[in-house]
């Protein structure tokens, strides 16, 4: 379900399964990450070839095409609620001819099944980070890069931060930030 909350942005609503089961329903508003960042998100995860990414959120594909396209990633995988930017995912995928190397799965992140990524991105909120997080503690394996543009996952420790007013970005904030974690360093202290 979306509406428009009347400033011109459309709001989507979603259910999620939290640790506990409950159904609770949030609001997410879909923003495209600026070019500039999706190359540092995947630099700084240092995505590479054999890598397999996993973008939660993954809105129109934006970061899957740079994994695979600019990164050289083994495979790039995208999950995403909202059917029009799957759709629009999907269109581009097929015209590039990279249905072999991306897949976009329209989904409920939480519903993710992690087990094949070695780097996982975000731009999600910090309830939806504190949500996920067990889950990424639980169903991701060693060295797996985690890496989260704005908001941190609170109670882990990032291995590196990168404060992205020190980029050349025509788009975003001055206190945009790249949050660098890796598993299970940046929770085996918590």
């Amino acid at each position: 379900m979306s509406y428009n909350n009347g400033q011109g942005n459309n709001i989507i609503t979603f259910g999620f399964n939290n640790v506990n089961s409950e159904r609770k329903l949030h609001f997410v508003e879909w923003a495209g990450t600026p070019v500039e960042i999706i190359r540092e998100i995947l630099h700084r995860a240092q995505v590479g070839s054999d890598d397999v990414v996993y973008d939660l959120g993954s809105g129109d594909g934006r970061i899957l095409f740079a994994a695979v396209e600019e990164f050289g990633a083994r495979q790039a995988v995208g999950y995403e609620i909202r059917e029009d930017l799957c759709n629009i995912a999907a269109k581009q995928i097929r015209e590039a001819h990279l249905e072999e190397r991306i897949r976009i799965i329209n989904g409920d992140l939480f519903d993710a099944d992690l087990s094949d990524a070695s780097v996982i991105t975000l731009y999600l909120g910090n309830e939806t980070n504190d949500i996920l997080r067990p889950k990424l503690e639980q169903c991701t394996r060693a060295d797996t890069r985690i890496v989260s543009y704005l908001f941190p996952m609170n109670g882990w420790q990032a291995e590196g931060e990168l404060d992205t007013h020190s980029l050349s970005i025509q788009e975003g904030r001055l206190d945009d930030i790249i949050f660098v974690y890796r598993v299970p360093q940046a929770f085996s202290g918590c």
